[in-house]
């Protein structure tokens, strides 16, 4: 085995190491951003609200109650108000009350909650009561919707929880997870479980890069463990925590220390193999998407009817109830003691009858009904407007036997509806998006390494053994590196689209004439031959992330810098057109243009309009521009003729004066 494969083979080992990391960390984000999601809805309850504004604090907790129960994984929660004293927790146990007015402003979860009012998870602690284990506090500031910090809301996690999340990651074989905090402090161990004290790994080499912001993957010794073992490290989100995966370094390096025989056939059929991979791969994203798009709505359905408030009522087929939730209760003021064995008519107004009778006709004919809106009478004889879903109910022989009618009150709960399906449709798009990017950020790494060796033993072959070859063989390896590398720099773009979806956008004032100007005068650099003709006009500002729009000009400039290197003389003109809420920027070129019966192709990811022999590229780039300016709240087109030039329009909101 030559030094360089025994290089190549030891990177190999670290970069899949990493490419497990970095799937760790976007896991173990998503889980804390679960959690401080159901924080901020628990935080924004208009009853609980209330309760606080009006110093009733104990109310205010057992309004959560419901929450603690449903959410197993929260040991306690507590509120507390703005100056950070103690006034509830939930659940109580003994000895929790005398917390009540003591001062925690100096916590490290208040303190940073506090400094901006933002959700902050804290470092590991062991809290001052007879719970006696291991918690990670998250704190939620109480905001009112016109904005009045009202208290913080403190969720905790066991330890023990924590480490359930990180054994779920896959951490390779004989691999081993663990996590840590802002303070290098043991938060999440498979072995190390803490009874009484917060194990500290910040003398650990790996966790003290990890607490300067550092990540990656070396072999390194820890001295707490009295182990040795390829380490890879990687921050978790911004939450300030780090997770490492370690695999022991004899499972890490046992490919490279194995004798590597027939080489070349082996990589020329890997090449051939990863082609069709990657083929597959982008053949079938869409349908991926889809089929994660629709299992997170039926689980998002499924959450829905579990924790709905709304009536549901069970009747027989000829309207008699035989099940009154206590939603129903709410909503209509009977119990359900009176109301079994009632007809249903009884909560029916007389000019309604025709609802009632439709329902339970189409339920018969094996039909539904959904969404029906209609109005039905209360206890104390008032109307209320209710939205009406109705199914049939079947035996275990298929037999049709009853109907189950789900009423939700739109009269009063109508607001607070459409917040909450926006939410959990939010969330179920977001784990969607992140298990996608998860899954092409970790493949594309894993495709890294196999393409270094195919290309650097491929030149190894080109240069030893050239006169052995001849020129038919030397044309073949020639392919090969080719290929290679063309698939290389389709990872690399194929990653830089995955990580835009994990990448904040952080909005300011952004001076767009300066940024354009500074991006061609870089690009220009690449073609110093090149007569260039570049006009660049008045250009407005906008709110916007810079180094997000400074990716979008380095793609659209250098595109046109590149289609148009058949003309004598290259022309580059960008104008921008202010309204009230908007400023569209449009860059023109003279180049090579596009038929724009093929518009719709232009900002797909892989898609090209012009062969790769003629302008070099990955069809890439286009999609970046649009998937950064969507993320602004913008939008992109283009307008083109063939030979004629192209112009690329971006929309995005206005910068505000000062």
């Amino acid at each position: 085995m030559t030094r360089t494969r025994y290089v190549e083979l030891t990177k190999d080992a670290l970069g899949r190491n990493e490419a497990l990391v970095s799937l760790a960390s976007v896991t173990m984000a998503g889980k804390l951003d679960k959690v401080v999601d159901v924080g901020l809805a628990l935080s924004t309850k208009t009853g609980l609200q209330a309760d606080i504004r009006s110093g009733n604090w104990a109310d205010a907790a057992s309004t959560l109650a419901f929450a603690q129960k449903n959410f197993s994984y929260l040991t306690t929660m507590n509120l507390m108000d703005t100056s950070g004293v103690m006034k509830a927790t939930i659940p109580e146990f003994p000895g929790s009350s005398t917390s009540y007015g003591q001062d925690f402003s100096d916590r490290d979860y208040y303190k940073g909650a506090a400094k901006k009012w933002k959700p902050y998870v804290g470092e590991a602690i062991k809290p001052r009561t007879p719970l006696g284990y291991i918690v990670v506090p998250v704190a939620i500031p109480i905001t009112s919707p016109a904005g009045e910090r009202l208290g913080l809301l403190i969720l905790t996690l066991r330890f023990e929880t924590i480490t359930s999340w990180s054994e779920s990651i896959d951490a390779g074989q004989d691999g081993i997870v663990y996590i840590v905090d802002q303070r290098g402090q043991l938060i999440a161990h498979p072995t190390l479980l803490p009874a009484s004290h917060v194990v500290d790994f910040s003398s650990v080499p790996v966790v003290q890069d990890l607490l300067q912001g550092k990540h990656g993957a070396t072999v390194t010794y820890n001295s707490v463990e009295k182990v040795q073992r390829v380490s890879a490290f990687e921050p978790v989100g911004n939450y300030g925590w780090g997770v490492v995966v370690g695999q022991p370094t004899g499972t890490a390096f046992r490919e490279r220390d194995t004798n590597v025989t027939n080489i070349a056939l082996l990589w020329l059929f890997i090449i051939v193999t990863l082609e069709c991979a990657m083929y597959i791969l982008l053949k079938n994203r869409d349908t991926i998407r889809l089929q994660l798009d629709e299992n997170n709505d039926l689980l998002g359905v499924a959450a829905i009817i579990k924790y709905s408030e709304d009536a549901i009522i069970g009747k027989t087929l000829k309207g008699i109830v035989t099940s009154w939730n206590k939603g129903a209760e709410r909503i209509y003021g009977y119990t359900a003691e009176e109301m079994i064995g009632q007809p249903i008519e009884k909560i029916v107004p007389k000019n309604r009858q025709n609802d009632n009778r439709e329902i339970l006709e189409h339920v018969k004919q094996g039909q539904g009904i959904e969404h029906l809106e209609t109005v039905r009478l209360r206890k104390d004889g008032t109307t209320i407007s209710v939205s009406l879903s109705a199914s049939p109910v079947k035996d275990i022989r298929g037999k049709l036997v009853g109907v189950t009618v789900i009423a939700r009150d739109i009269s009063v709960r109508e607001k607070l509806h459409k917040a909450e399906i926006k939410l959990l449709t939010v969330t179920a798009l977001k784990e969607a998006n992140e298990e996608l990017e998860a899954f092409s950020y970790s493949v594309s790494h894993d495709l890294r390494a196999p393409l270094r060796a195919i290309d650097g033993f491929s030149k190894i072959l080109e240069h030893d053994y050239a006169a052995k070859l001849g020129p038919d063989g030397k044309h073949l390896i020639d392919t090969v590196i080719n290929s290679s590398q063309r698939m290389g720099a389709l990872i690399d773009d194929l990653l830089a689209f995955s990580r835009l979806g994990r990448q904040t956008v952080q909005k300011q004032q952004v001076n767009m004439h300066e940024l354009l100007a500074e991006v061609y005068e870089e690009q220009k650099q690449n073609y110093p031959k090149r007569k260039i003709r570049f006009e660049l006009h008045q250009i407005p500002a906008a709110q916007a992330d810079r180094a997000l729009m400074r990716q979008v000009w380095v793609n659209l400039i250098s595109n046109a810098l590149k289609y148009t290197k058949n003309q004598p003389t290259t022309t580059i003109q960008i104008t921008a057109t202010a309204t009230a809420a908007d400023v569209v920027y449009q860059i023109t070129d003279n180049g090579a243009g596009f038929d724009m019966k093929y518009v719709d192709k232009l900002f797909g990811v892989f898609q090209r309009l012009h062969d790769r022999t003629e302008f070099e590229g990955t069809g890439v780039g286009l999609a970046i521009v649009k998937r950064i300016v969507t993320r602004h709240g913008g939008k992109v087109w283009a307008e083109g003729k063939v030979d004629e030039g192209a112009t690329i329009y971006v929309s995005l909101p206005r910068a505000s004066k000062k």
